[in-house]
């Protein structure tokens, strides 16, 4: 089988990120992948998604597109009806279309991304809720981690000692920085390692806040490595006794399904996304339920090993190569359905 994939291609993003780890574990069950690569960054017009939609080879038998709302630009009518009449032109009406949606719950690009694609998959249940139509689960893949560092030695690489808690992934201001920062300057000898980026500029007036903050209300307990390259990842978990991530709001999260991978002991704020992931996390209501979970998997060794032992347990559930063959399964379901269709 071979499709084309329609998605942002080795950029610093989560959704390139995705779809790289997606394409390969395809590979590996004998799916191969035409990459058509569709920028990341910047404003685009309506000529820009038709142009891109004559890029996508016809020589294929399937057509998956990685969806979010902003790489679209609300022009998903004009890019659909784009890649639709290709495939009418050429004869190809046999090639079916699947959206995997990143991210759900607005309802006219929804509408319209359900009326030309074949199938639509989302990552978890929430998001099946918030789309509203038809749709199909698979779970996001998470990878495997096979290198492991001795934690005082990962420590010691980022001038970090004692007691830590790790934020990781893009920076933004829906994760909940400073909820944490206010919890842990209360926390004494309690450090805090930042392992993120940011997607366009260092000196941004968030970034700029953010990093203040953090220097007033935690002085010297603060450490920003900015984005962690794959390489480093494995000393950048193990530097961290537990891992947050504090969004507002969430549709699903790569950087979380990152840490269950390597093991790691996290808290979660209260979003359905998160708590589709019970027992491999905790979640938080407010502050206070924070700093006492946080405090607990910090002083709790057995509650801590257990946290740990159920993140490995989901990231096994739920790998990549399990996803993937879900993948397959849809693929291959609808290419029949096609082909018996014309016929």
């Amino acid at each position: 089988m071979q499709i084309a994939l329609l998605t942002p291609w080795l950029v610093k993003c989560g959704l390139s990120s995705y779809s790289y780890y997606l394409a390969h574990a395809l590979a590996e069950l004998g799916c191969e992948s035409k990459v058509v690569r569709l920028s990341r960054f910047g404003t685009r017009d309506e000529a820009y998604y038709r142009n891109y939609a004559e890029e996508v080879s016809l020589d294929v038998d399937l057509i998956s597109v990685q969806h979010e709302y902003g790489l679209l630009q609300w022009m998903e009518l004009p890019f659909y009806q784009a890649l639709r009449n290709r495939l009418t032109m050429f004869g190809r009406e046999d090639v079916p279309i699947v959206t995997t949606m990143h991210a759900t719950g607005n309802l006219r690009p929804d509408r319209t991304i359900r009326q030309f694609s074949d199938a639509v998959i989302v990552h978890n249940v929430f998001g099946a809720k918030q789309f509203k139509f038809p749709c199909t689960v698979i779970p996001m893949g998470v990878q495997k981690v096979t290198k492991k560092v001795d934690s005082e030695l990962a420590k010691r690489r980022w001038n970090v000692k004692g007691k830590t808690v790790g934020f990781f992934g893009f920076i933004s201001e829906y994760k909940g920085l400073e909820i944490l920062i206010r919890v842990l300057s209360g926390m004494e000898n309690v450090s805090l390692i930042v392992g993120g980026g940011w997607h366009i500029d260092t000196k941004t007036p968030y970034m700029m806040s953010i990093q203040s903050y953090a220097a007033r209300l935690m002085p010297k307990r603060t450490r920003w490595i900015g984005y962690v390259q794959e390489e480093d990842m494995p000393y950048f978990f193990s530097a961290c006794d537990v891992m947050f991530f504090g969004h507002h709001f969430i549709s699903e999260s790569m950087s979380l399904l990152t840490a269950l991978a390597h093991g790691k002991a996290t808290v979660a704020s209260n979003m359905p996304a998160f708590n589709e992931k019970k027992p491999a996390v905790l979640t938080f209501k407010d502050g206070e339920d924070l700093k006492g979970k946080i405090n607990a998997l910090l002083n709790e060794p057995e509650l801590r090993q257990m946290m740990e032992q159920n993140a490995l347990k989901y990231a096994q559930k739920f790998s990549w190569e399990n996803s993937a063959k879900m993948y397959i399964e849809l693929f291959q379901k609808l290419i029949e359905q096609k082909k018996e269709a014309k016929t």
